[in-house]
């Protein structure tokens, strides 16, 4: 009986920590939004998607954004704090649009998509828009 009831409770808390998975596409678009208001351009980075072709590309985007960061000081792009608003996914698409409400220094709010991708292997990622 010992036994069982052991076996049960590995069980059950194995299945909350599956349960509370980060790989869900609010908690990707979350840890995005996250590194954005920390200025986290690596970070944010490696969030996003990149075919095997296009990962050459990733270390010359990251430095030329983190330039740009450098470069802008305007408070009217920096994150004081957001909050989600509403989700949408396709799941046969492997697709979902999470929306947060940002909050700028300036004072200023805007509703803010991430749009979201899921690989072949089931890891959601931030959609790379051109």
């Amino acid at each position: 009986m010992k036994n069982l009831l052991t076996a049960v409770l590995v069980c059950l808390v194995a299945a909350v920590f599956t349960g509370c998975s980060s790989n869900s596409p609010r908690s990707v678009a979350e840890k995005a939004i996250k590194c954005m208001q920390q200025k986290d351009i690596r970070g944010y980075m490696e969030l996003v998607y990149f075919t095997e072709e296009n990962k050459a590309q990733k270390d010359g985007m990251i430095q030329m954004y983190e330039e740009k960061a450098k470069e802008n000081s305007d408070d009217s792009d920096v994150i004081e704090s957001f909050k989600f608003v509403e989700e949408s996914i396709d799941e046969d698409a492997g697709t979902a649009t999470e929306v947060f409400e940002v909050t700028y220094k300036d004072g200023s709010t805007k509703q803010q998509p991430v749009k979201m991708m899921r690989d072949d292997n089931g890891k959601w990622w931030v959609k790379m828009e051109k």
